[in-house]
């Protein structure tokens, strides 16, 4: 699928680059399997299985080869109309948030939501609940789950605990910390959501607001 690449003011002093043609060879099998209820508008209306993926990479390295990503790592996914198989190899394209289309407050707030409450998902339902603040993150103009172009429908322990993190990353005096991410982009395989090894010190963005946060393309 392609992706539009939009400009984006750099936000950071820092960023830690990655090179667009680096791939990485890797297959998933997935825990926490939970199904929620969610719309994406003109993409996906009703219940829908989330899993927190765990990728483990099947490449060595060598000239074009991502050097960033350890030999294991989480994931989450940013396209909904995309799927991606357990257990089959994948190559994928490492990038930046910025390179897939992410505004800089999209990375700021999707990292903020990786640092604090990402170590937070224990079982099934703070998976699902993870995975739809990461959804509402990558599609919407807003952190409100219960409208926009993105909503989160059920179920209600789920949503609710998904909202309440993404109130705290969004408040004004939020000082959790932010954690770098990157993107796992195929062209027919579902996009994921992944740590990024590094730091990012970012400058003026502690109490940026969502209402000013630009509406992401859906990669349609």
């Amino acid at each position: 699928m392609k992706i539009k690449h939009v400009l984006v003011i750099a936000a950071a002093a820092g960023l830690t680059g990655i090179a667009s043609a680096d791939t990485v060879t890797a297959q998933y099998s997935g825990r926490f399997n939970q199904n929620i209820n969610v719309t994406q508008v003109g993409v996906h209306n009703g219940d829908i299985l989330t899993v927190t993926f765990d990728w483990t990479r099947l490449d060595s390295a060598g000239p074009g080869v991502d050097a960033t990503l350890p030999m294991n790592f989480p994931g989450y996914c940013i396209e909904i109309g995309q799927t991606v198989a357990g257990g089959t190899p994948y190559v994928y394209e490492v990038q930046t948030a910025a390179m897939h289309g992410f505004t800089a407050l999209q990375e700021v707030l999707l990292g903020r939501l990786w640092n604090s409450y990402q170590g937070a998902v224990i079982d099934p339902a703070t998976s699902g609940a993870f995975q739809m603040a990461v959804w509402e993150l990558a599609f919407d103009a807003g952190a409100d789950l219960s409208s926009g172009n993105f909503t989160g429908n059920g179920g209600a322990g789920i949503v609710a605990t998904s909202q309440s993190w993404l109130n705290a990353i969004n408040a004004p005096g939020y000082s959790g910390g932010q954690a770098p991410i990157s993107v796992l982009h195929h062209e027919s395989a579902q996009d994921q959501l992944v740590p990024a090894p590094g730091s990012i010190a970012l400058l003026g963005m502690g109490g940026v607001l969502l209402t000013k946060r630009r509406r992401l393309p859906n990669g349609k």
